[in-house]
């Protein structure tokens, strides 16, 4: 799908999916302040990626550890960094 410009300063990958989450009307997560500034700037719904993992373990959907792996998961599989654990495991 062709991301209209609307996304420029944005890698490909990104941009994209904030097209697709701006056409359906979906909410796009992200641990990147940058990508969020662009969804609010553009209208589209946008979540904290640590919120979510906060929340599968305060929940108790996942346990701590389960949630360390799937942070490592996350990391290796899209080359992402999570900056900070406090927001995460305060």
């Amino acid at each position: 799908m062709k991301s209209i410009g609307l996304f420029r300063s944005l890698e490909a990958g990104e941009s994209e999916s904030m097209a697709l989450c701006k056409r359906f009307n979906a909410t796009f997560a992200s641990n990147e302040r940058r990508v969020m500034h662009h969804c609010q700037a553009k209208g589209i719904s946008c979540i904290d990626l640590a919120r979510i993992l906060r929340s599968l373990w305060e929940l108790e959907i996942l346990t701590q550890t389960d949630v360390r792996d799937l942070m490592r998961e996350i990391e290796t599989a899209y080359q992402l960094n999570f900056r900070t654990l406090n927001g995460i495991f305060r």
